[in-house]
């Protein structure tokens, strides 16, 4: 980012920023796994269980999930803008900016007209007494949003490993394999010039997230 860009608050809402993205980076994580598990019940439960599952479905979505995608978002940015590693120089933090976008903007776009017409199957199974009609890629949001969270909270984890540590260090740490695995970390964490290519004699790592 360039010095116009850049926004120095005090340490102490740094900290503070540093502590909502986390906790809300969390939060998105559990929620999804809910979603995951009243899935799971809506199509193999017995019917009245089912219909109560398809019901429930609906409190999570959009508000909850959406709430939580934005704060991430915004907490992720302002921590970028106020420290050295921006939000585009380095790789890691770029595709976690990446996939917050992608992934709360398809809250709305997708997962809520389904997470609707799932809801109002579930109601009208609870009246009929019948099982809510949901096919099985009802699974595919929850678990590809639960993964690329997840995927993205042990991003940060890794290559503060490779910050803290040094990629010499963590190779010998991880032993037969970890320098491949040390050398892949330290590679995001260079910061890229204009045309892509990573820049010589940059950090290992960057330190806080994006």
């Amino acid at each position: 980012m360039s010095g116009a860009l850049r926004w120095r608050p005090a340490p102490s809402l740094r900290k503070t920023l540093l502590l909502v993205h986390i906790a809300a980076a969390g939060a998105w994580l559990g929620f999804d796994l809910m979603l995951g598990v009243l899935t799971i019940a809506m199509l193999t439960a017995d019917p009245a269980s089912a219909a109560a599952a398809a019901v429930s479905i609906r409190a999570l979505v959009p508000w909850p999930l959406l709430i939580v995608g934005l704060l991430t978002l915004t907490t992720g940015i302002l921590l970028g803008i106020s420290s050295k590693y921006g939000l585009v120089r380095y790789r890691w933090v770029l595709m976690k900016l990446v996939l917050n976008v992608v992934l709360t903007t398809l809250v709305p776009l997708l997962l809520l007209p389904e997470a609707t017409t799932i809801h109002d199957n579930g109601r009208a199974a609870l009246e009929s007494g019948a099982g809510p009609l949901a096919p099985w890629s009802a699974l595919f949001p929850p678990t590809v949003s639960s993964t690329a969270v997840a995927a993205a909270i042990a991003l940060i984890i890794d290559l503060e490993l490779v910050d803290r540590h040094g990629a010499t260090v963590r190779a010998h740490d991880l032993g037969a394999g970890g320098e491949a695995v040390a050398a892949a970390g330290s590679s995001l964490a260079r910061p890229t010039r204009r045309d892509g290519r990573a820049r010589d004699g940059g950090p290992s790592s960057a330190a806080s997230p994006g």
